[in-house]
């Protein structure tokens, strides 16, 4: 129940309920600014201009509570905050997923041979994937169909996705 807002200087500013110290954003050592933010219902994640992401607020409500390390020489490219598990990609093109995993939404799928990810987005309870070839692939919780991603004609392929707490919109 808070908000945030990244300012062209690369600070965060947030507000609202602060239970679980989820609006007490981290300093940040010399150099470094943040590039990205996302929210939800307890914690907040920030990405940073070196490729890394901090994770803040409730850590402890669904673990693993930790942002999944990095293989050397990799950095993190875009993060999503679901209701209470969170998405980030990963420099190759490989989504990962940490938090509160009941219901599989964070059981990333095998992505097909040759495809990358390139765009992520944490729904309630499930996740959302965009790939280099257009196409889309969904996991996690399905019971109004916010996983069945829709077939489009040959020639045709997404271009962007979004994912609310029980549905998925895609472009």
């Amino acid at each position: 129940y808070h908000n945030m807002a990244l300012t062209s200087t690369g600070s965060v500013v947030a507000w609202g309920g602060n239970l679980n110290g989820e609006c007490n954003v981290p300093p940040l050592p010399p150099g470094l600014t943040y590039v990205e933010i996302s929210a939800r219902a307890t914690q907040s994640l920030g990405r940073l201009s070196d490729g890394s992401v901090l994770q803040w607020g409730d850590t402890q409500a669904y673990p693993p509570a930790g942002v999944p390390v990095l293989p050397a020489g990799l950095t993190y490219v875009s993060i999503s905050a679901g209701n209470s598990h969170s998405l980030a990609l990963r420099s190759d093109g490989v989504p990962v997923a940490w938090g509160f995993n009941m219901l599989g939404q964070c059981n990333v799928p095998n992505l097909p041979g040759g495809t990358t990810c390139v765009e992520i987005a944490a729904g309630g309870s499930h996740s959302v994937a965009r790939l280099s070839n257009g196409s889309v692939i969904a996991w996690g919780l399905n019971a109004y169909g916010q996983c069945t991603v829709p077939a489009l004609p040959v020639g045709q392929s997404y271009v962007g996705i979004a994912a609310g707490n029980m549905h998925t919109v895609l472009r």
